[in-house]
Protein backbone atom coordinates (compact mmCIF):
# COMPACT_ATOMS: atom_id res chain seq x y z
CA UNK A 1 0.00 0.00 0.00
CA UNK A 2 1.32 3.22 -0.85
CA UNK A 3 1.62 6.33 1.39
CA UNK A 4 -0.86 8.99 1.44
CA UNK A 5 0.74 12.38 1.77
CA UNK A 6 -1.39 14.36 4.29
CA UNK A 7 0.95 17.77 4.18
CA UNK A 8 4.11 19.02 2.73
CA UNK A 9 6.05 21.93 3.15
CA UNK A 10 9.41 23.78 2.40
CA UNK A 11 10.08 25.80 4.87
CA UNK A 12 10.24 29.40 5.41
CA UNK A 13 13.05 31.62 4.36
CA UNK A 14 12.88 33.85 7.18
CA UNK A 15 13.27 30.85 9.42
CA UNK A 16 17.29 31.11 8.97
CA UNK A 17 19.03 33.57 10.56
CA UNK A 18 21.70 33.97 7.62
CA UNK A 19 18.79 35.43 5.95
CA UNK A 20 18.44 38.57 8.61
CA UNK A 21 22.60 38.80 9.19
CA UNK A 22 22.88 38.95 5.59
CA UNK A 23 20.03 41.77 5.13
CA UNK A 24 21.62 43.96 8.46
CA UNK A 25 25.22 43.32 6.59
CA UNK A 26 23.77 44.72 3.24
CA UNK A 27 22.50 47.94 5.20
CA UNK A 28 25.22 48.81 7.16
CA UNK A 29 27.47 48.36 4.18
CA UNK A 30 25.46 50.44 1.93
CA UNK A 31 25.08 53.38 4.28
CA UNK A 32 28.93 53.24 5.10
CA UNK A 33 29.32 53.42 1.03
CA UNK A 34 26.39 55.97 0.97
CA UNK A 35 28.14 58.46 3.72
CA UNK A 36 31.28 57.87 2.32
CA UNK A 37 34.59 56.33 3.15
CA UNK A 38 38.12 57.08 3.38
CA UNK A 39 39.46 55.59 -0.20
CA UNK A 40 41.69 53.11 2.14
CA UNK A 41 38.79 51.47 3.60
CA UNK A 42 36.80 51.05 0.34
CA UNK A 43 37.37 47.70 0.18
CA UNK A 44 35.67 46.63 3.53
CA UNK A 45 31.95 47.88 2.68
CA UNK A 46 32.40 46.18 -0.67
CA UNK A 47 33.50 43.09 1.30
CA UNK A 48 30.50 43.26 3.77
CA UNK A 49 28.29 43.33 0.60
CA UNK A 50 30.08 40.36 -0.80
CA UNK A 51 29.92 38.13 2.71
CA UNK A 52 26.05 39.45 3.03
CA UNK A 53 25.14 38.16 -0.24
CA UNK A 54 26.58 34.91 -0.09
CA UNK A 55 24.65 34.63 3.21
CA UNK A 56 21.52 35.36 2.01
CA UNK A 57 22.13 33.41 -0.97
CA UNK A 58 23.21 30.42 1.76
CA UNK A 59 19.65 30.98 3.56
CA UNK A 60 17.39 31.08 0.79
CA UNK A 61 19.32 27.92 -1.13
CA UNK A 62 19.32 25.71 2.19
CA UNK A 63 15.21 26.11 2.47
CA UNK A 64 14.58 25.37 -1.32
CA UNK A 65 16.25 22.57 -0.81
CA UNK A 66 14.69 21.16 2.57
CA UNK A 67 11.31 19.82 2.03
CA UNK A 68 8.99 18.42 5.30
CA UNK A 69 6.23 15.97 4.50
CA UNK A 70 3.70 14.03 6.99
CA UNK A 71 2.09 10.95 5.38
CA UNK A 72 -0.12 8.19 6.75
CA UNK A 73 3.09 6.25 7.91
CA UNK A 74 5.18 8.68 8.65
CA UNK A 75 6.81 12.14 9.40
CA UNK A 76 10.49 12.70 6.67
CA UNK A 77 12.76 15.45 6.06
CA UNK A 78 14.16 15.26 2.93
CA UNK A 79 17.14 17.69 2.33
CA UNK A 80 19.03 18.32 -0.81
CA UNK A 81 21.82 20.25 -0.10
CA UNK A 82 24.84 19.78 0.23
CA UNK A 83 24.28 16.37 -0.53
CA UNK A 84 20.95 14.10 0.06
CA UNK A 85 19.60 13.10 2.90
CA UNK A 86 16.33 11.51 4.05
CA UNK A 87 15.36 11.56 7.83
CA UNK A 88 11.49 9.75 8.58
CA UNK A 89 10.42 8.80 11.78
CA UNK A 90 6.94 6.16 11.83
CA UNK A 91 3.70 7.79 13.40
CA UNK A 92 3.57 4.61 15.32
CA UNK A 93 7.07 5.48 16.90
CA UNK A 94 6.35 9.09 17.89
CA UNK A 95 6.41 9.90 21.67
CA UNK A 96 5.83 13.29 21.60
CA UNK A 97 6.28 16.79 19.97
CA UNK A 98 7.68 19.92 20.89
CA UNK A 99 6.89 22.96 19.51
CA UNK A 100 8.63 26.15 19.89
CA UNK A 101 8.72 29.70 17.86
CA UNK A 102 11.02 32.74 18.62
CA UNK A 103 9.86 36.40 18.65
CA UNK A 104 10.59 36.51 14.59
CA UNK A 105 8.91 33.19 14.59
CA UNK A 106 5.86 34.63 16.45
CA UNK A 107 5.23 37.76 13.99
CA UNK A 108 5.89 35.69 10.78
CA UNK A 109 3.89 32.73 12.04
CA UNK A 110 6.67 29.93 12.20
CA UNK A 111 8.37 27.77 14.35
CA UNK A 112 9.95 24.74 15.14
CA UNK A 113 8.94 21.09 15.86
CA UNK A 114 10.92 18.50 17.20
CA UNK A 115 9.85 15.16 17.09
CA UNK A 116 11.23 12.49 19.48
CA UNK A 117 10.86 8.95 19.29
CA UNK A 118 9.96 6.32 21.23
CA UNK A 119 12.54 3.92 20.19
CA UNK A 120 16.18 4.65 20.01
CA UNK A 121 16.44 3.54 16.22
CA UNK A 122 15.38 6.84 15.23
CA UNK A 123 17.17 10.50 15.97
CA UNK A 124 14.58 13.11 16.87
CA UNK A 125 13.60 14.94 13.92
CA UNK A 126 13.72 18.48 14.08
CA UNK A 127 11.44 20.55 11.09
CA UNK A 128 12.73 24.15 11.38
CA UNK A 129 10.60 26.80 10.21
CA UNK A 130 7.11 25.17 9.79
CA UNK A 131 4.52 27.39 8.75
CA UNK A 132 1.66 27.18 11.27
CA UNK A 133 3.59 24.34 13.20
CA UNK A 134 0.28 24.53 15.73
CA UNK A 135 -1.83 22.80 12.79
CA UNK A 136 0.64 20.70 11.79
CA UNK A 137 1.40 19.29 15.37
CA UNK A 138 -2.38 18.57 15.53
CA UNK A 139 -2.39 16.97 11.95
CA UNK A 140 0.87 14.23 13.13
CA UNK A 141 -1.15 13.87 16.63
CA UNK A 142 -4.16 13.08 14.32
CA UNK A 143 -2.76 10.62 11.61
CA UNK A 144 -0.70 8.76 14.69
CA UNK A 145 -4.19 8.41 16.32
CA UNK A 146 -5.92 6.81 13.15
CA UNK A 147 -5.69 3.16 12.49
CA UNK A 148 -3.30 2.52 10.13
CA UNK A 149 -3.93 -0.14 7.38
CA UNK A 150 -1.15 -2.51 6.74
CA UNK A 151 -0.27 -4.36 3.25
Amino acid sequence: MFDAYLWSEKPSVLSFWGLFEGVGLVIVAGLTLWLGVPAVFFWVPLFGLVIAALMIFVAVARAHSTLYVVSNHVVSKKQTQPSLRIETIPLNKIANITLSWGIWGRIFHFGTLCINSSSLDYNPLVLTGVNNPQALRRLIVAAKQTPQQTP
